[in-house]
């Protein structure tokens, strides 16, 4: 809590999220005056029922959902008020339409949207498609192994398509408006980047 508090008087103008295990941290008052945008799964999460009973009364804003799959599993865990923001993977909750009832899902109980996306640049462009159309949206997160740094600017799945992502100062990157999820795959590009020798190593 004391690099909590740190980090929010240095940095002030910059949102964050942590990951916490610690339980009791979650009902700090040094929590409640330093809140993070979010505390990502403060516990195992297979038992959706237990949110309740650990986080009522807490003072953090609690996220969960990367691991859950389809929308009635979110639908009890929502159903208990105590997620303020779902995070659900489209490659594990059930794809495009299944991730975009789930969000209505969340906009009905007063929940955010923030997708979990470690995976492709395919799941990204995804997930963007139902960020653009989603009231409730709050974040986006993406795969900084997908990324190169040129020119000043962050460039998110160069190689891998015809018109990589640009993330701009804002932290800010623009829907494609192309027909399906709006990316064409670079083929001579994917090709040389799979030519690569396989490394467990990321970065």
């Amino acid at each position: 809590l004391d690099i909590i508090k740190t980090f929010k008087k240095s940095i002030q103008r910059i949102e964050f999220s942590i990951e916490e295990s610690d339980l009791k941290s979650l009902k700090s008052d040094s929590l409640k005056k330093n809140r993070p945008l979010f505390i990502e799964e403060p516990m195992p999460v297979e038992r959706t029922e237990t949110f309740r009973n650990i986080l009522n009364n807490s003072n953090a804003t609690i996220a969960a959902g990367e691991r859950w799959m389809g929308k009635w599993t979110f639908f009890d865990a929502m159903s208990y008020g105590v997620i303020s923001v779902i995070q659900p993977d489209i490659c594990h909750a059930g794809g495009i339409t299944e991730t975009k009832k789930i969000a209505t899902i969340a906009e009905a109980v007063y929940s955010k949207l923030a997708i979990h996306c470690p995976l492709s640049i395919i799941a990204l462009s995804a997930a963007l498609q139902i960020d653009a159309c989603t009231t409730n949206f709050l974040i986006q997160e993406h795969n900084e192994v997908n990324d190169s740094f040129e020119n000043n600017k962050i460039f998110i799945g160069k190689g891998y398509i015809n018109d990589p992502f640009i993330l701009d100062l804002n932290g800010e990157i623009e829907v494609p408006d192309a027909p399906g999820l709006g990316i064409e795959i670079n083929r001579s590009g994917l090709n040389e980047i799979m030519s690569k020798p396989w490394s467990n190593i990321r970065g």
